[in-house]
């Protein structure tokens, strides 16, 4: 065990001789407070043009006798009414945002059993038409997730296709060290720099949403869609939980670069197919909307907080169930990559 550790010591410490391995979390806090700073931008214009816009906007909205209460039930009337009818329906595009609009339907029962007026609307029950801030909502839609599994890819290419490309491999392997040993602890230190990286690029982006927008409402809890009901989540909570399920995602896609390097040996061909994949999904999107076999493309499934956030992004999937088959979909990956990497002539 400690000859083990002590070859992922090995492998961590050339990872880290990189100079791309210590640029990169840089380059992501930099991404990441200007992002925030786009939407700081962003929310500022709208709130500017609402104001010059305001009195126009007055004329056009009518105050409900019920106020916003009455507002609200008069939107859950239509959504029922949609859901009704895409539950009646055979075609799978029309059932696509039903659990979307579930959602928002118990959102909106939530709010009126506990009295709470949503922010997009005002209390006289028109729509409210300037910028609406949330903290937390501010905070996930950073977007730091995609960003850290792109950093990943590139640094697992560079620790496993790298050593091919740079003719290391060959080094490495007459070592007393059996070759599974050799990979299995290229893919711990790839998956402890995810790890690294996830955790610093969402502390980032909870800095940068204090810094730009303050923290009011950093207290509130957050409304959760788990197992088909609204869970108010205290904030650091949903935080927390979000970060666990987009590193997940990030590591489904680690996987397959990790099997890509290992069987093509190419850093360029894994890192820009791996890449491509990543944000190439609008067509496995697409097979997913239109095809009920299409959710068993992984691809289409790794948005994995979106289903507690806004719920499922398609219809006949759920939270488990992406999991199970982004878990299949990665263990086969790397069965892949030990089974060719083991019977792989390195010298070749």
């Amino acid at each position: 065990m400690g000859n083990f550790l002590s070859l992922v010591f090995v492998e961590n410490t050339k990872l880290w001789k990189r100079l791309s391995t210590k640029i990169m979390p840089l380059i992501l806090i930099g991404l990441i407070f200007g992002l925030a700073a786009l939407m700081k931008v962003q929310t500022t214009m709208v709130e500017t043009y609402s104001t010059s816009g305001s009195s126009g906007q007055s004329q056009t909205q009518q105050a409900l006798p019920g106020g916003w209460k009455a507002a609200l039930e008069a939107t859950d009337k239509s959504l029922q009414s949609g859901i009704d009818t895409a539950e009646k329906s055979d075609r799978q595009s029309e059932k696509n945002t039903l659990d979307q609009t579930k959602r928002q339907l118990a959102e909106n029962k939530y709010d009126l059993k506990n009295n709470i007026k949503p922010a997009t609307l005002n209390s006289d029950g028109t729509l409210n038409t300037k910028a609406v801030s949330n903290f937390w909502g501010n905070v996930f839609s950073v977007g730091a997730g995609s960003l850290v599994t792109l950093f990943a890819i590139i640094a697992c290419t560079a620790l496993v296709a790298g050593e091919f490309s740079d003719g290391t491999m060959k080094t490495v392997i007459p070592r007393p060290f059996s070759r599974w040993q050799i990979l299995t602890a290229k893919l711990l230190v790839s998956v402890g720099y995810t790890v690294l990286l996830m955790v610093l690029a969402n502390l980032v982006a909870l800095a940068s949403t204090a810094i730009f927008f303050g923290t009011g409402g950093a207290g509130d809890p957050v409304l959760l869609w788990l197992g088909g009901s609204i869970v108010p989540t205290p904030g650091f909570a949903a935080f927390a939980l979000v970060t666990l399920l987009d590193l997940l995602a990030a590591l489904v896609y680690l996987f397959l670069t990790f099997a890509l390097s290992a069987i093509t040996r190419s850093r360029a061909f894994a890192t820009g197919l791996s890449i491509f994949l990543m944000f190439g999904g609008s067509f496995t999107l697409f097979l997913a909307y239109n095809f009920n076999w299409g959710k068993f493309i992984f691809f289409a499934d790794t948005a994995f907080s979106t289903f507690i956030r806004n719920g499922a992004p398609f219809y006949g999937i759920t939270l488990g169930l992406a999991l199970l088959i982004c878990g299949i979909y990665s263990a086969g990956f790397l069965a892949a990559s030990y089974i060719t990497f083991n019977k792989r002539d390195i010298a070749g």
